[in-house]
């Protein structure tokens, strides 16, 4: 099963805002850094503007998700990651998504160890209906890692 999501693309209002956000934290941030009449203003201005972006990569940039027997490969911005299911002991519906966690009880440290799979409007799975990539989801899920994790 393949899922693409790009955040992005699904709520065009929101990424213009974003844009309009980082244009104007990196004017900011670079009148700060270097000076309002500084010559080096603009080279300032353009390494925040990156910094916002990198940031901000998931929303503006696709992320493919690959399940396939051996676990899940995630590719984004040219990076594969491979997990392998047995890293995975427990898993939960999410707002926005699923999260995938190494450990089968609420953990301090699940957000750094786990994975979350966007899953939003903008989700598309290979061959699948509109809607059908949670119901496709939750079904891999289920027959990898077994029943979900309640919710804390």
């Amino acid at each position: 099963m393949t899922l693409t999501t790009w955040p992005g693309r699904g709520r065009p209002r929101v990424t213009v805002a974003l844009v309009a956000y980082a244009a104007a934290l990196a004017v900011l941030g670079g009148m700060f850094i270097a000076g309002a009449r500084s010559a080096t203003a603009p080279f300032a201005s353009l390494a925040v503007l990156v910094g916002v972006i990198l940031s901000l990569s998931r929303w503006f940039f696709p992320t493919e998700y690959r399940l396939g027997a051996d676990g899940i490969e995630v590719r984004f911005l040219g990076s594969r990651r491979h997990a392998p299911w047995s890293r995975f002991r427990s898993w939960r519906r999410e707002r926005g998504g699923f999260f995938l966690s190494p450990y089968s009880d609420v953990a301090r440290f699940d957000r750094l160890r786990g994975l979350f799979i966007i899953v939003d409007n903008s989700t598309v799975a290979e061959n699948a209906r509109d809607g059908a990539a949670d119901a496709q989801l939750t079904a891999v899920l289920e027959e990898r890692i077994g029943a979900p994790r309640p919710a804390h």
